[in-house]
């Protein structure tokens, strides 16, 4: 969506008023464990499959970049804790 209720158009997950990138990275650090879904598809030709697998496709290339950034800081901070003799 482009704008809060009553005036919206419905937009693409990555082009609305909302951050989809920093929603999925919020999600990941407090270890949000449940279903997120998409509510809105705009049209596409294709049918109306085509915008479903669009923003599924988009909020799954999201979620995979929150788990490498998160997974990338573990391990960047482990392997500072080794080096330090943090670790045994």
């Amino acid at each position: 969506m482009t704008a809060p209720i009553p005036h919206f158009v419905e937009a693409f997950v990555d082009s609305g008023y909302m951050d989809m990138w920093k929603i999925m990275r919020a999600l990941r650090e407090v270890e949000f464990d449940g279903v997120v879904i998409g509510d809105h598809f705009p049209q596409m030709v294709g049918g109306p499959r085509a915008s479903v697998a669009y923003t599924v496709g988009y909020m799954k290339a999201l979620l995979a970049r929150a788990n490498a950034r998160a997974n990338a800081g573990l391990t960047q901070g482990l392997t500072r804790s080794f080096r330090e003799g943090r670790v045994s």
